[in-house]
């Protein structure tokens, strides 16, 4: 029977892939914050006595005005490490002693790869050490730990639900859930919280809490894509809202209901940063919230065929989907956002220069001249535009059945999204005003695999063969839900 999310652990214990989900997580974060520290790799002559003397010599305290954001921004970085270092070797309040030892081994570890990391900025020109990283990067794996112990357990029981959960609609809304969560963290980076009534009031008469809608929003093609950003952002908190929130059975008011939870968490979040100092509160962010969640509730209502007949009641065909060809639709949105203002050259001198400079260092444009916090508000507005690409790709593979086994689907799913993002890319050296860079291939194709791996997770279970089901439906094998489930319409047609 269909396992609820919330359910006990199995006595059976934490199965592994956990602990090595949770080792992934403070590695690859880890390693982005040195390859990020080192760079651009442009070494200078020093020796280690000057290197150690230099770090020793540094502030230990960040400054009050932009260093207090770069240390936010350093603590929100070591905190998946030491988040995933306690999961990884399992610390629990109910073994204390252990725990006790396992938090001061990941204290050590942390401060370990933070001072190497810092004392290692010697060699690297445009680069300091600075004590003060260390402390902050300190704190913020402190801060992981502590979330470990607080919420580690609920995150095992989740996992476990998830991986175990026999419909799709259990796992789409934990999908869409978790999606959320990451959303307030983008939102509210780098959680600069004032509450001083004269810091707010300076925030507002320098218009950065604006009560005009579009005000602030220019009226060019970046001003534009801007806002599709935004709303490609925000739509999938209209699923979210019907999914969770069914509401009645009328699927009108299940679609107002869901866009009316969509524009309250669009408001939530809004109204968080009013009370973040380095962010921007605007009018029309609400106003495009609510919009991209009515949107995105009429999605999750056309998706929804109804509530589960009663047995014996004969189900009506589905309509066939053209997934392929919404596919074709969808990427033109991001090739005319790339490409813009759709004026080509090939002109050998532009073409020469254009892929002397592609030939940085990956991330070498995102990560420099700038704070870890912007730097990861721009990797969220590129990725963005590729997340529906992989979904509608992820759609069309499985719609298709190519091969039974998903894994080689997911692969080429991914081959296929890398292919267009580079494809889109390369047009780019065709653009004089446009830069191609390497990193954004990575950053597109990373949004879209994002996609393709949420349709691979909803649907996983879900390939039983068209005469022991309809096909229209994504339910996956097991007992039928009860009568207030909501039936998902992700298939069209597919071959025998």
């Amino acid at each position: 029977m269909p396992v609820d999310i919330r359910s006990p652990l199995p006595q059976t214990g934490r199965p592994r892939t956990h602990a090595a989900l949770y080792l992934l997580l403070a590695v690859l974060c880890a390693s982005f914050s040195i390859y990020g520290s080192l760079l651009p790799f442009r070494f200078r002559e020093t020796t280690l006595q000057d290197a150690w003397t230099a770090f020793l010599h540094s502030p230990l305290t960040p400054t009050w005005s932009r260093g207090r954001i770069d240390g936010l921004a350093n603590a929100m970085l070591f905190m998946p490490v030491g988040f995933g270092l306690a999961g990884w070797l399992n610390a629990g309040w109910t073994r204390p002693i252990r725990t006790v030892f396992i938090v001061l081994l990941t204290l050590s570890l942390t401060a370990m790869i933070s001072t190497m990391n810092e004392v290692a900025q010697a060699w690297i020109a445009a680069r300091t050490s600075s004590r003060s990283d260390v402390v902050c990067q300190l704190a913020g794996s402190s801060a992981g730990v502590l979330g470990w112990l607080v919420i580690g357990a609920t995150l095992d029981r989740w996992i476990t639900g998830f991986r175990t959960a026999h419909r799709s609609p259990d796992r789409l809304r934990a999908c869409l859930a978790l999606y959320f969560a990451g959303f307030v963290v983008v939102q509210l980076i780098p959680f600069d919280v004032t509450i001083h009534p004269v810091d707010l009031w300076h925030k507002f008469q320098n218009g950065r809490i604006s009560l005009v809608p579009f005000q602030n929003v220019s009226p060019t093609a970046d001003g534009l894509f801007g806002l599709l950003q935004l709303f490609l952002l925000t739509l999938p908190l209209g699923l979210l809202g019907v999914l969770r929130f069914p509401g009645s059975s009328s699927p009108p008011r299940t679609v107002l209901g869901g866009a009316a939870a969509a524009l309250f968490l669009v408001g939530c979040v809004e109204a968080g940063q009013v009370l973040i100092e380095s962010r921007y509160a605007e009018a029309t962010d609400l106003i495009v919230g609510g919009l991209a969640g009515l949107a995105g509730a009429a999605l999750a209502g056309w998706l929804i065929v109804g509530r589960q007949p009663s047995p014996g009641i004969a189900e009506s065909p589905g309509r066939t989907v053209p997934w392929e060809a919404l596919t074709a639709a969808y990427l033109l949105i991001p090739a005319c956002v790339l490409w813009w203002p759709l004026k080509f050259s090939a002109e050998p001198d532009m073409l020469r220069s254009k892929f002397r400079s592609a030939a940085r260092l990956p991330l070498d444009g995102l990560l420099l001249n700038q704070s870890y916090a912007r730097s990861i508000s721009q990797f969220v507005e590129r990725s963005v535009l590729y997340l529906p690409l992989g979904v509608l790709v992820g759609l069309s593979l499985a719609n298709r059945r190519l091969g039974a086994n998903r894994r080689w689907s997911v692969a080429l799913g991914t081959l296929v999204i890398v292919s267009l993002a580079a494809g889109i890319e390369f047009g780019q050296f065709f653009v004089p005003t446009r830069i191609p860079d390497l990193a954004d291939v990575l950053i597109a194709s990373f949004g879209g695999f994002l996609g393709l791996l949420a349709v691979h997770m909803t649907t996983a279970g879900d390939d039983e063969s068209p005469s022991e089901r309809s096909r229209t439906e994504i339910l996956a094998s097991g007992p039928r839900a009860s009568h207030n489930e909501p039936v998902l319409r992700f298939q069209g047609h597919r071959r025998q």
